[in-house]
């Protein structure tokens, strides 16, 4: 008889533990779904281009970092570090620029 009156509370008992590991899968679930959905958002946003036409020059936004060319001597060299390109400031195309011959 003994059985008997703990068998409803060892089902309750064990129907609980179903019932939170159930719902800690969903949980899971749910967090991993969140973060796919997260991951593919910032990956379409971040590889989108727009193409500027050559005979459009552009002009800089606030707070503009950017890695520069600098001519030392005869030759452009990239900066190693990005620095603050002030706002206002044009970006035109290569072909907008005549070199000098030295």
């Amino acid at each position: 008889m003994d059985s008997l009156h703990s068998s409803p509370r060892s089902l309750r008992k064990c129907l609980s533990i179903c019932f939170c590991a159930r719902a800690l899968e969903l949980m899971q679930t749910a967090m991993w779904v969140a973060f796919a959905v997260l991951a593919l958002a910032y990956a379409t946003g971040c590889d989108r281009a727009v193409f500027v036409p050559e005979a459009s020059p552009m002009r800089l936004g606030p707070g503009t970092r950017a890695q520069v060319y600098m001519l030392v001597g005869n030759n452009w060299v990239l900066s190693s570090n990005k620095i603050e390109i002030p706002e206002g400031w044009y970006i035109v195309p290569p072909s907008y620029v005549v070199e000098e011959d030295k």
